[in-house]
């Protein structure tokens, strides 16, 4: 153990230690490149490049011998994390001794980890550890009569892994395609066994399914049901692979924060208030509000009721988000996320959408847009919010001369970057502004200049094109409202 390098406290008793100092670099969230990292720690860039190497790798080999000695009784872990982090680490320590030639010893723990991985659906450690099990037996002809038992086992555990392997890969595909910004050609959800898939992942369903199966089942036919526009078979689907979690003796936590945020994604394009509520009411509670999820499924429930008209309750929502203490602790992405809908609850908040409050919050534009970089780095549509919200605070302060200084970069780059089908509310929107701007301001003048676009705006929804709809932290039709509103 004294050769072994391990973080300890003591490793933080002393700030000097260089590996103290790097430490607290990574946790550092304005630290984005290594180069920064090194001027961080050694406080001069004259320090070499092998230097600073060696230094870095042996702070990851500490890292990762840290890891296999990690606490799990923590309420960031639960009960199934757990499980899998003893049943794997218990797995190769059965491994290791039965190579130093204790036998029966590794057989022993090798059989008590099968069993957690059975009870848990580990099917991948069910299967390597019941085959381990069976090899060493045979190897000392010890326990003859259970090898039968441990095939069993095998066979079993081999048959899920390899359906949970057949359709996480299908899974994996769809995912990929609906994440990309630049869209394939070969869209997997267009093939032609792709329905023949979805009734097989179905059939799978019906006859008691793993964790990861349902995992994997649920990406494929939500996902169709939302790309089909077919969100009422998806809201109760959702509900059935709810109920089919909460079945086992267990619960994944992770599978259902993934479909309670999906669930969330498609109350949003549907405005549909109670079962937002129902959610909320029901599931929340299962999620710990530290992890990075548990911030990205509040986001998603605040944005819906935005959509829902619930103004005053999104207010209370996203104070209640910056007060969490771990908040400042959350990776970039959910901190400008969270910005990001309270510039558009706060410009609610100073056109009289939301009374009886004083925001505790100052907003102010410019320190707005330097607090959120990465989406302002965005060119497929994710800043649009960003960029439209500036138009927006310049109305409410009547400072038109600004916005028309604007308008032509403004149309520049939806000419550039929102080309596709899937932006055309948004390319929409921002010539309806532009018309605003020919109409010089005029309640209507505008509403004359813009009766073609808004009735083109009606005929495409927001469930037309549900990959961006959150795009929308607002509603176009609504928000459009607002704006006709705050002319003269």
């Amino acid at each position: 153990m004294n050769s072994l390098e391990l973080f300890s406290a003591a490793d933080f008793n002393d700030n000097s230690n260089l590996m103290t100092k790097f430490f607290h670099g990574i946790c550092r969230n304005d630290i984005a490149e290594l180069s920064d990292l090194k001027k961080f720690i050694y406080k001069t860039s004259n320090v070499s490049q092998s230097t600073f190497r060696r230094l870095f790798f042996r702070f990851r080999e500490k890292l990762l011998n840290t890891l296999f000695f990690i606490n799990t009784n923590s309420s960031k872990f639960t009960i199934r994390a757990i499980s899998y982090y003893e049943c794997a680490k218990r797995f190769f320590i059965s491994r290791m001794i039965s190579e130093r030639g204790f036998r029966y010893a590794a057989l022993s723990i090798a059989d008590d980890s099968l069993k957690i991985a059975i009870k848990f659906e580990f099917s991948e450690l069910a299967l390597n550890l019941s085959k381990f099990i069976i090899t060493l037996s045979g190897a000392m002809n010890y326990r003859a009569h259970l090898i039968s038992y441990y095939k069993d086992i095998y066979y079993e555990a081999k048959n899920m892994y390899l359906n949970e392997l057949k359709f996480s890969e299908h899974s994996r595909d769809v995912t990929a395609y609906l994440n990309s910004s630049h869209k394939r050609s070969n869209n997997p959800m267009q093939s032609n066994h792709f329905e023949n898939l979805i009734h097989e992942a179905w059939e799978c369903m019906k006859a008691a399914p793993s964790i990861e199966l349902i995992s994997s089942c649920c990406v494929l036919i939500l996902n169709y049901n939302k790309y089909n526009g077919k969100f009422n078979e998806f809201k109760n689907n959702t509900l059935l692979f709810i109920d089919e979690l909460f079945k086992k003796p267990f619960l994944s936590v992770f599978v259902l924060e993934y479909l309670v945020n999906e669930f969330l994604k498609v109350v949003l394009i549907t405005k549909d208030l109670s079962t937002c509520i129902l959610i909320k009411r029901k599931y929340f509670n299962y999620f710990n509000e530290i992890s990075f999820n548990w911030f990205v499924i509040r986001f998603g429930y605040i944005q819906a009721l935005l959509h829902c008209h619930e103004y005053f309750s999104s207010y209370q929502e996203i104070n209640m988000v910056f007060n969490i203490k771990s908040f400042n602790k959350q990776p970039p992405i959910i901190k400008q996320n969270s910005l990001v809908g309270y510039a558009y609850i706060y410009f609610l908040y100073k056109i009289g959408k939301i009374k009886g409050v004083t925001p505790d919050r100052e907003f102010r534009i410019n320190k707005f847009l330097n607090e959120v970089p990465e989406y302002s780095k965005d060119k497929q549509g994710v800043n649009i919010p960003i960029i439209l919200i500036q138009i927006l605070f310049f109305l409410a302060d009547h400072k038109h001369h600004l916005i028309i200084d604007r308008m032509d970069s403004l149309k520049l780059y939806a000419y550039r970057y929102l080309k596709k089908d899937e932006n055309f509310r948004s390319q929409c929107f921002i010539r309806m502004l532009g018309e605003m701007v020919r109409a010089g301001f005029k309640r209507q003048g505008t509403l004359f200049r813009t009766k073609a676009l808004t009735d083109k705006l009606k005929l495409v929804p927001i469930d037309t094109y549900p990959a961006t709809a959150e795009n929308e932290i607002i509603p176009y039709e609504d928000l459009w409202e607002m704006v006709v509103g705050l002319l003269k």
